[in-house]
């Protein structure tokens, strides 16, 4: 019975490593979107402005050349707003730079600065003066908040959400609430988008974590985390917020 066991254990790890190899891809042909987004597009559009202005001129400028140029000004920057906020979700420069706390932050001031949702983030002591974990760890992470944040505002009808880092000296635990609609969770998982429920706990999975959900409908969600940790990076995890480049 030894060699079926060491067979099992043998399959399970290739799925593993397959669903770390998926996941890795993913994140590079995010990363790779993201720069041809802004490499590309962002000099199109500025380009596009620059001819706009010189048409505008070649034209004369009367009212009416004039209000055009405006709309299509605004269309422009408009497009580029877009383009800006796609590319923070694709590839987020805070994350890659600060790492997971000061990215998190930053999303959460984003969401509560739109006046529909209030978003807090909140931090143990212990994790103000904790080391930033390994770069792979912090991706995970940050993927699996953004999947919770993206089920609070699309199907939860929230106004207010709350992360609750704790960092412990063998492990991290995450404690995300909404108060939304909640969901049924054996339901959920029938459903073909199963809210993104797959994905978090595939990710958590993967970080050698667990998870645990408490809702039902009409009484919000909790999402209980626990990701075990080993060495991190000496890097230090910021104490104020960082704000994000205008690129």
């Amino acid at each position: 019975m030894g060699w079926v066991r060491q067979r099992e254990n043998a399959i399970r790890q290739q799925e593993v490593d397959r669903l770390r190899l998926s996941y890795d891809i993913q994140e590079q042909v995010k990363k790779d979107i993201a720069r041809d987004l802004h490499d590309e597009i962002g000099t199109r559009l500025a380009t596009i402005k620059l001819y706009t202005t010189q048409l505008t001129q070649l034209a004369g400028e009367n009212p009416k050349i004039l209000v055009l140029k405006s709309t299509i000004f605004q269309l422009i920057n408009d497009t580029i707003s877009d383009v800006r906020n796609l590319l923070r979700k694709l590839n987020p420069q805070t994350l890659e730079r600060h790492g997971y706390v000061a990215a998190v932050d930053e999303l959460f001031s984003r969401i509560s600065a739109s006046g529909v949702i209030n978003a807090q983030f909140l931090l143990s002591e212990t994790t103000e003066d904790s080391d930033r974990l390994p770069a792979n760890t912090e991706v995970m992470l940050y993927r699996i908040t953004q999947e919770l944040v993206s089920n609070s505002l699309k199907h939860a009808n929230a106004n207010r959400i709350d992360l609750h880092m704790l960092h412990q000296s063998d492990r991290i635990i995450l404690l995300y609430q909404d108060n939304g609609l909640g969901f049924n969770y054996e339901q959920a998982q029938k459903k073909a988008s199963g809210l993104g429920i797959g994905n978090i706990e595939s990710r958590v999975a993967l970080l050698g974590g667990r998870i645990s959900w408490q809702s039902k409908p009409t009484h919000g969600v909790l999402a209980t985390i626990e990701i075990p940790i080993g060495s991190v990076s000496k890097q230090r995890v910021p104490k104020t917020p960082i704000k994000l480049d205008s690129n």
